[in-house]
């Protein structure tokens, strides 16, 4: 179940690690949520790419997100431009 916390954040950060042989792996919980989070219009990043072996990688692709891996550097300041640009920030 997705929290109301969740659906206030300001970004997702999926830590999409390598499972089942499958690199970058998102199961269905995470897909869903980031499905959700594409809805609200809340940033998504990854940790690893887009997984090449799930039948669902175009829907992932469709979602926008955002690969910077450990970089928090770089979340920073995509999320300062987002935000900037959306106008969210209070």
């Amino acid at each position: 179940m997705v929290s109301g916390t969740f659906l206030q954040s300001h970004a997702v950060y999926l830590a999409n690690y390598d499972k089942n042989g499958v690199a970058g792996y998102i199961g269905g919980n995470s897909f869903l949520e980031i499905g959700l989070a594409f809805y609200k219009r809340i940033p998504i990043f990854l940790l690893n790419d887009i997984p090449q072996q799930v039948n669902y990688r175009e829907e992932l692709i469709a979602l926008n997100p955002i690969v910077i891996g450990k970089d928090w550097r770089k979340l920073d300041n995509i999320l300062k431009s987002f935000y900037q640009k959306n106008r969210k920030i209070k």
